[in-house]
């Protein structure tokens, strides 16, 4: 809009880019991306009205199993599921991608909920070498500094507050939880 309504600041606009070599963040120096915690990040893509692809990135451990399913909202707190769900496994670049399928009688549509989950217990049985990084009960998944020795039968572990995708379940179980609406 501004190179409408105001020529002259468009002009010198270009002009700094024409000196600069046309690349302004080339002279920024780039920064190494890292994340404060575990992570999940999941996008959920209608194929079809049978299928959704599920993506995702994680920094979970190669091998890491995360659940995913599709689902509606119902109510304040509940998911319908539209599938039985499955497990993507985690590949060498942080990426996941899990096919899923609806149950008999159900078709898909845009504005499902995907969701991705990764639990130490559950049905997406965690390898050891996955355990011995994340801890038997997830503790080391807020915080890689995390005392072995420590109660692991507090409420919290360290890292709870700067990630909001970290929760707590039922024996003090440490995962983290990503969803998104289908597109």
């Amino acid at each position: 809009m501004c190179f409408r309504r105001n020529g002259i600041l468009g002009g010198t606009l270009i002009a700094a880019m024409l000196l600069s070599g046309g690349d302004v963040g080339r002279t920024q120096n780039r920064k190494k991306l890292t994340a404060p915690t575990y992570y999940l990040a999941i996008k959920g893509i209608l194929e079809s009205s049978d299928t959704i692809r599920v993506r995702g990135a994680t920094n979970l451990p190669v091998g890491a199993k995360i659940g995913v399913g599709v689902g509606q909202f119902v109510g304040d707190f509940g998911l319908k599921p539209y599938t039985d769900g499955g497990c993507a496994i985690v590949k060498e670049n942080g990426i996941f991608d899990l096919e899923l399928h609806p149950k008999s009688g159900v078709i898909f549509h845009r504005s499902l909920i995907a969701v991705a989950e990764f639990s130490v217990r559950g049905e997406c049985k965690q390898p050891a070498s996955v355990l011995v990084v994340v801890g038997d009960k997830g503790q080391h998944l807020g915080n890689d500094n995390y005392d072995d020795a420590a109660d692991t039968t507090m409420a919290e572990t360290p890292g709870m507050f700067e990630n909001p995708q970290l929760n707590q379940s039922s024996g003090w179980y440490f995962g983290l939880e990503a969803i998104n609406r289908v597109e």
